[in-house]
Order: structure tokens, then sequence, then C-alpha cells
């Protein structure tokens, strides 16, 4: 049995997209066997898809390019006018909470604007065949001063399992996904990586001992500039989810409050397009 999206090809050699459920079936009457397939073409939709998505990454592109100059030389002189404001002389100085306090929104502007930049211009991967265990144990130990801090433990309980990713990529997801869990976790707490073949995906559970994730916020978490934490842009999970897309994969958050969260990320088992090549009917 399979179901899924494959691509196919029509007689005059045009490839298009479609959703195919291929399954062996019996006739009941005579008792014999017969294969039972359906297919949608989904290629229309795959287009519209596709170009709403481009539409949206390009967007913000062009506002982050457009922001970082101007933005880098207004915070610069906001920050060299509070430096003003409290430096030592005649008349008086600027409240030093106050100051405090307009450091820090400029600290989160300049953090959203660098976070919009990153999410925009994320390259295309440079697929190599690498082992996903070895890329989880890479990103804990780049964390690893932050799981210390909080005495919490990443059991990395994945088979070895080799698959064909951009590394640097990959390794930015999981840094992002124990980061965020590390920091949402009580000191002591737990994360797990497990891992299991799911027809022609390789899927990969992270499961957390965290306080989970709100009903209302959980349809909200993959979309950009959403956040629970007012100091933070909101865009590390979507960056995740972008560059899952880009991998042809997925990522999904399962989650009840008070029992931690479940992100499942799932890897394509096989990089090349599935392609029929016996003529189909116009």
């Amino acid at each position: 049995p399979y179901e899924g999206e494959v691509m196919l090809q029509r007689k005059n050699g045009d490839r298009f997209f479609t959703y195919m459920i291929f399954e062996p079936c019996a006739d009941l009457r005579d008792n014999t066997s017969i294969l039972s397939v359906c297919l949608q073409d989904i290629d229309e939709r795959k287009r519209i898809e596709k170009k709403i998505s481009e539409s949206f990454y390009d967007a913000l592109l062009e506002i982050a390019r457009g922001l970082k100059p101007g933005l880098a030389k207004t915070l610069g002189e906001a920050r060299m006018l509070v430096d003003e404001l409290n430096r030592p002389g005649e008349g008086q100085t600027a409240d030093p909470e106050a100051s405090r306090r307009i450091l820090e929104r400029l600290d989160q502007i300049e953090r959203l604007a660098a976070s919009l930049e990153s999410f925009a211009s994320i390259p295309e991967p440079y697929f190599t065949d690498e082992n996903i265990k070895d890329i989880v144990e890479e990103a804990a130990a780049g964390k690893r001063s932050q799981l210390e801090e909080k005495q919490i433990v990443v059991v990395n309980a994945l088979e070895d399992a080799v698959l064909a990713v951009d590394r640097p990529l990959i390794n930015r997801v999981f840094t992002i996904l124990i980061e965020n869990s590390a920091e949402a976790a009580a000191p002591g707490g737990r994360i797990e990586f497990r891992g299991e073949k799911v027809e022609n995906q390789f899927v990969v559970d992270m499961i957390d001992s965290g306080p989970g994730i709100p009903t209302d916020d959980r349809p909200h978490i993959f979309e950009p500039f959403f956040s629970t934490k007012p100091d933070r842009p909101g865009m590390g999970l979507p960056i995740v989810r972008r560059i899952m897309e880009k991998h042809g994969g997925w990522v999904e958050a399962a989650s009840e409050a008070g029992q931690g969260v479940t992100v499942a990320l799932a890897f394509p088992m096989e990089r090349r397009r599935f392609i029929r090549l016996s003529r189909l009917a116009e």
C-alpha cells in the first residue's frame, strides 16, 4: 500500500504532481486479487502554494534588506543619545532606570531585524549524506553550557540514520529546538530524541519535560513574530519550519499544558523525485 504525493509524466513529456493511493484489494465475488489505484491531479494546487510561499518570503526578504542599513544607523544614533544623556556634566542627567529600559527596547528591535533577515534569507540546501544522530549530538554540544546550568539531560536515542540533508541547516534546526526546550524546562529537566522510519520518511521526535504549550497558543507557534516572551522576536520555530520545507519535509508540534512538548520532524528517505516513465493518457 502507498499513499502520498508523487510526480508523474504525461505522454507529451510534461511532469505533474498527483496524489496517489495505491492499494491491493480483493474482489469478494470470485475471490480474485485486484489493484486499486486512485489519482488526483494536484499540480495546480502545488503551483499556487509555491507561488504564495515564495511571494511571502520574497516580501520579508525585501523588508529586511530595506530595514537593515537605515535601522542600524538609527539604532546607533539612539544609543549615542542615551550615552550623551547619561554623561556627567552640567544640567540634569537622564534617569538611569529609564535609560536601561530604552537600551533594552533598542536591543529588542535589533534582534527582531536580525531574526527577520535570518528567516527570509535561509539558503537553498546543499545536500550531503549525513547521520542525523551525529547532528543532534553536535547541536546539543553547542548548547552544553545552557544545559549544564539548568542540569538538563539530553538523551539521544536515535539509531544511526544516514539521510541527504544540509548539515549546517539541520544543525540549526536542532539547536533552536534544544534552546527553546531548555529555556522552558525546569531545572533537572529532560530532552529526548527518538526516530523511526514511517513509510518513505524518517521521523525524528524531540520530547521534552517542560510545561507544554497553552491550547490557545498551539496553532500559532510556527507563525513569524509569534512569541509568548516580550523580549523575543518569535522567529525561531518559523525558521525551523522553513528549513524543513526546503528539505521537502515537515514539522509538527503536539503538547498538553503541563505535560511537555513533542516536536516531530519528517525527512524524506529518498531525495530523488518518483517519476513514472510509462505514458499516461492526457
